[in-house]
This record gives structure tokens, C-alpha cells and sequence, in this order.
């Protein structure tokens, strides 16, 4: 993602105010093309056969709509800028950096999901 592409995003966000929840899914949707829509469309369309609605479509079908400010913000920021992990995100005024941060975690690693390929 580059400046280009953000100022694209705001410009469709700033006309209502928010992401639109079909939009949000669509970004899903394109992040994982043969998993979420190649994968489905032949075996519905070609084999004729459907399938039953899995877990990652459930999810992926359930959307929310993101406020431009929130969504911009974001995308500026933690995303295209990485201000939080360069001690540059500010929060009431303050730099906060990741060591700031004192929360329990829980991490898995993976080969393959979801999201990245």
C-alpha cells in the first residue's frame, strides 16, 4: 500500500463518512482471491456442487463499517507510516512505544492462513 492508494481510500471514505462494510469485505476478498472467490466459483459454477458456508466466509461475511477518521487514521499511521513500532504514535498527546506497553499475550505462528498467503 503506498500514500497513493491511501489518499484513493479517503477520498471514497470522506464522501460517507465511513468505509462501507461491502467495501471492508472486498479488501478481504482480494487479499485471498483463491481461497474467497476462485476456489467457491468453481466448485459452485463448474462442478455444480455447493458448499457448505465455512468459517472464514461466515467471518468474512460479517463486516463493519469504519469511521473515515478512525479508518484514516489507521491506515496512516499504524499502517503506511508504522508510527507505533518507531515510537511516533501519539495517544492524548504522548509518544507511546511498544515497550510502554505491559499486556499479557498470546501468539501463534502459522505457515499459511487466512489473510497471508
Amino acid at each position: 500500500m503506498n500514500e497513493s492508494q491511501v489518499s484513493f481510500l479517503e477520498d471514497m471514505m470522506w464522501q460517507r463518512g465511513v468505509l462501507e462494510s461491502a467495501q471492508m469485505a472486498a479488501a478481504f476478498r482480494i487479499i485471498r482471491s483463491n481461497d474467497l472467490i476462485w476456489s467457491r466459483a468453481v466448485r459452485d459454477y463448474l462442478v455444480g456442487e455447493r458448499e457448505p458456508l465455512s468459517d472464514l466466509i461466515a467471518w468474512n461475511a460479517d463486516a463493519t463499517r469504519m469511521p473515515y477518521r478512525m479508518h484514516s487514521e489507521y491506515l496512516r499511521q499504524l499502517f503506511l507510516n508504522n508510527d507505533l513500532a518507531a515510537g511516533r504514535y501519539l495517544v492524548d498527546g504522548k509518544p507511546v512505544t511498544l515497550s510502554d506497553i505491559h499486556a499479557p499475550i498470546f501468539v501463534v505462528g502459522t505457515v499459511r492462513d487466512h489473510v497471508a498467503p
